[in-house]
């Protein structure tokens, strides 16, 4: 199939570079903003065909898929760095450019004469060299000391990626190779803790980690380091396997997670499930389960070769049945508790946040907040849309205390999008009968409070009782569906009422 479609890419020519500009820089400027994403995907589209004709003549040695490929990396070498796949216009349109034709020009490499490869050195040189003097890395260092920084966070190993196709060949690669290796020992992934969570959400665990699979990958390979080793990836798919369960109408937490996990997800997933599968006491099993329940693509194409090449097989897929319903992901500040873990048709899925994070990136959801789920449906949501990044809309309400079930004083919400470890988990005790979860907070209301202790408590069908009560807030609450009192809306649909012996969920 592979090489079917090297066939199809050669008779339909190379997709030709952006002409319009595009970027999000000033977001007055609808014109450019309107080429902003689409140059990312035809950039892309562009150097994916590239990859795909190096590594087809790759395995097979046909010189037709290897003249083909050279063919395509020229034409991406002949792109303007200056034009609209310029890194400080337009990152994102900027960031294939970084390495993915490194990757075509190593495969394809034999079919190159010196002077082409002058050429193309000379081109990757200075679309690194764009990135290189960014924010984003700043020569190597910036992000040792400002690590939190979004897009940083998946322009290094792109970097490193280029440093290994272009070693002895490019006198600066070297840099490159050892800012990538020093980034990741250092302080990747910065997201996470060490039960798997995400803090800028699932949305951005999935982009994110989807990318990273390919540099550990080449670093396992290319440079022998055994990424398992850091605590994280030991549970890098439970952070979606309790926030997203089967079913689950949305994602939780963070920008963009108002859907349920994509179907493009699966590959990442499947390259977890298939690395860990021969570690007694893995969940590699669950999450392939819960990869299944969701029906996600399988690796496809490249992917799917290297993995059958280097990866054991997937394990058979468990339903987590062993697990507790509820985990506390202390070191991001979420708690996920549940009634069934299994299918969200038959749960109810109560997400509570109180972070040492933060409000930072894109994790903003601010502290003691929550969103709850009942029977597949959305009850109380927390606003993770937004219509463009920075927008009024995004920056004024979806940034807001009130756009989250959050506790206003005196009318005014908390600190907005701050780095500030203004939130903690203070307490938690999660048992068979019920779950019941603390969160602090005072700190976040500037000085408006000395103490804000919100508790939550979860009753699971068949428990005898609550425990302790609290005091209630008045809480900035948000339905998806308004039930009215003559019952002609209802907040839960008929098909997904609860079941025999369901108890309520008290939110205090």
């Amino acid at each position: 199939e592979l090489q079917r479609q090297a066939d199809r890419i050669i008779q339909a020519g190379p997709t030709p570079e952006p002409t319009k500009r595009g970027s999000v820089r000033d977001r007055k400027d609808a014109e450019a903003i309107k080429y902003w994403w689409p140059n990312r995907m035809q950039t892309e589209r562009a150097c994916m065909e590239a990859e795909t004709l190096a590594f087809v003549y790759l395995l097979t040695g046909d010189k037709k898929y290897g003249e083909a490929a050279r063919r395509w990396v020229l034409h991406l070498a002949s792109w303007d760095p200056d034009g609209p796949t310029n890194f400080s216009l337009n990152c994102e349109a900027a960031k294939p450019m970084l390495f993915r034709p490194a990757r075509a020009y190593d495969w394809a490499w034999p079919m190159f004469t010196p002077s082409e490869r002058e050429k193309i050195q000379a081109a990757i040189r200075r679309r690194i060299h764009d990135a290189w003097v960014s924010w984003e890395v700043r020569q190597g260092v910036g992000h040792f000391t400002n690590p939190y920084d979004s897009h940083g966070n998946r322009t290094w190993h792109k970097i490193g990626e280029a440093g290994i196709a272009f070693l002895g060949e490019i006198p600066e690669a070297e840099d490159w190779l050892d800012y990538a290796v020093n980034k990741f020992f250092a302080c990747y992934p910065v997201w996470n803790d060490q039960d798997g969570g995400w803090h800028e959400g699932l949305s951005y665990w999935a982009g994110y980690i989807s990318k990273v699979v390919w540099w550990l990958q080449a670093m396992e390979v290319g440079l022998g380091i055994d990424w398992r080793k850091k605590p994280f990836f030991a549970q890098a798919c439970d952070y979606a396997l309790y926030v997203a369960p089967p079913g689950s109408p949305n994602s939780g937490f963070g920008d963009l997670s108002y859907h349920p996990p994509g179907a493009g997800w699966g590959p990442m997933v499947e390259f977890f499930c298939r690395a860990w599968a021969a570690q007694p006491g893995s969940h590699a099993p669950y999450w392939q389960w819960w990869r299944q329940q969701w029906k996600m693509h399988q690796p496809e194409g490249i992917a799917a070769i290297l993995y059958a090449a280097r990866l054991p097989p997937a394990p058979a897929p468990k339903p987590p049945t062993h697990l507790p319903p509820s985990k506390v992901f202390r070191g991001i500040g979420v708690a996920s508790l549940h009634t069934n873990l299994l299918d969200s048709r038959q749960d109810v899925h109560l997400l509570f946040k109180s972070s040492p994070f933060g409000t930072q990136s894109h994790g903003h959801n601010p502290h003691n907040t929550f969103q709850l789920n009942a029977y597949g449906e959305a009850l109380l949501t927390t606003c993770v849309y937004r219509d463009l990044h920075g927008s009024p809309f995004h920056y004024q309400w979806a940034h807001s205390t009130v756009a989250h079930n959050g506790v206003l004083v005196d009318g005014q919400g908390q600190i907005k999008h701050t780095a500030a470890p203004l939130g903690r988990i203070a307490a938690a005790e999660l048992t068979a009968q019920w779950d019941h979860v603390v969160g602090e907070a005072a700190d976040a209301y500037e000085g408006r409070l000395l103490r804000f202790r919100r508790h939550v408590v979860l009753l699971k069908p068949g428990a005898p009782s609550a425990p302790p009560s609290t005091t209630a807030a008045p809480t900035q609450a948000h339905a998806s569906n308004t039930p009215k009192a003559d019952g002609s809306k209802s907040a839960v649909s008929p098909s997904a009422q609860p079941g025999p012996g369901w108890t309520p969920l008290v939110v205090l």
